[in-house]
């Protein structure tokens, strides 16, 4: 009975636009999901997040670790509810390179796997994936970081960029 009459004013509050008290009632109502929506629509993200937390509302929780800009915390709850690229997306944010490499890898996506072995400074894997997208520059430059000037000019020929190979020539005379 008690908890019908809090949920009864949540709902008065909600009619009221009030969304921190019908928040409030629901949660006495045992309703987090209500809450948890209140919360939202009171853009108090701190309470909505818990609500979600405790009803084991990963999705929620990921959106709203965005809202507020915790990229790391929202990165783990989207691998909670298999979301890789969004995790991955989230783990490039705060540069967390290691954990967005391991999403890349889990989506074979190459290129985003590029991007994050070039931050890590991993030139090897680096110029590999650029020569399999045939991102000929690219593997290049990742050769030069190398010092592999040799086939950092295979690599320019092969895409065109020919001033590129022949400023590369040079080096490699000197």
């Amino acid at each position: 009975q008690i908890s019908q009459n809090w949920e009864k004013y949540g709902h008065a509050c909600e009619q009221m636009k009030e969304w921190q008290s019908a928040a409030g009632a629901y949660l006495r109502a045992n309703k987090g999901e209500k809450a948890a929506l209140c919360y939202e629509k009171a853009e108090d993200w701190f309470n909505a997040e818990e609500c979600w937390r405790k009803m084991w509302k990963w999705d929620k929780v990921a959106l709203i670790c965005e809202y507020q800009q915790k990229w790391a915390e929202a990165g783990k709850a989207w691998l909670l509810v298999n979301e890789v690229e969004r995790a991955g997306t989230c783990y490039e944010k705060v540069q967390d390179w290691e954990k967005a490499e391991d999403c890349w890898r889990k989506v074979s996506n190459w290129q985003k796997l590029a991007i994050v072995c070039e931050n890590q400074g991993k030139w090897e894997e680096t110029a590999q994936l650029w020569q399999y997208l045939e991102k000929w520059d690219k593997a290049a430059m990742a050769c030069i970081k190398m010092e592999d000037l040799e086939t950092a000019v295979k690599y320019y020929e092969k895409g065109g960029y020919f001033q590129e190979a022949e400023e590369c020539r040079q080096k490699m005379g000197n």
